[in-house]
C-alpha cells in the first residue's frame, strides 16, 4: 500500500472540501465542525494541518493549531503558541480503520510537529480509535471530561510532549 502525505493549506483546502466534511459524520451530530471552522483552523497562526491517501484514496485527517488565550483559560491550561498545538480533529475513515493507518498519520504528524518546533501536542479525544492512537504514542490524561459537548461520551483532555513522541514515531 502505498501512502502518501499531503500538507492541508489555505491553498489546497477547497479541492478536499467533499473529504473533511464527510468525515465528520462519524462524529456526534453536536460537535461536528462545519467546513468554515476547518478553514479557521487551517488559517490559523502555527496551525499544521495534513491530510493522508492510500493508494490514492482519502484516508483521513489530522488539523491542529495552537490555543487561544480564550481557548487556554477555559481549558485552565498556559501553553506557549510557539510551542504548543492542539488537535481539534484526528479522523481515519471507517473503511480504513483496524489498518494501521491511523498511526502511520500520527507518527507523521508527530514528526512534522517536532521539525516546526513544537514540544507539547494536546486534545481532546474521543474515547475510542482516537485516543488509542495517542495513548501508544504515550500521552498522558490530564482531564477526563464526562458527557463532553452533550454527546454522551467521554472525552479525555491529554497532551504529548516530545522529545519522547519523536523516539516513538
Amino acid at each position: 500500500m502505498n501512502i502518501q502525505f499531503l500538507p492541508l493549506t489555505s491553498e489546497n483546502m477547497l479541492k478536499f472540501k467533499e473529504q473533511i466534511v464527510s468525515s465528520e459524520f462519524c462524529y456526534p451530530e453536536n460537535i461536528r465542525s462545519s467546513y468554515d471552522e476547518y478553514v479557521e483552523i487551517v488559517t490559523a497562526p502555527g496551525s499544521l494541518s495534513m491530510l493522508a491517501f492510500a493508494d490514492g484514496q482519502y484516508v483521513g485527517n489530522v488539523m491542529a493549531a495552537p490555543l487561544s488565550e480564550e481557548e487556554c483559560t477555559e481549558l485552565k491550561v498556559n501553553y506557549d503558541p510557539k510551542t504548543s498545538i492542539y488537535i481539534y480533529n484526528l479522523v481515519v475513515c471507517p473503511q480504513f480503520q483496524g489498518k494501521g493507518l491511523g498511526s502511520v498519520l500520527i507518527k507523521e504528524f508527530i514528526k512534522k510537529c517536532y521539525n516546526q518546533g513544537f514540544n507539547l501536542i494536546t486534545g481532546h479525544f474521543r474515547m475510542n480509535g482516537s485516543f488509542h492512537l495517542v495513548n501508544k504514542m504515550g500521552a498522558e490524561i490530564k482531564a477526563v471530561e464526562h458527557n463532553w459537548e452533550d454527546t454522551n461520551e467521554d472525552y479525555v483532555f491529554c497532551e504529548l510532549k516530545m522529545p519522547l513522541l519523536v523516539c516513538k514515531a
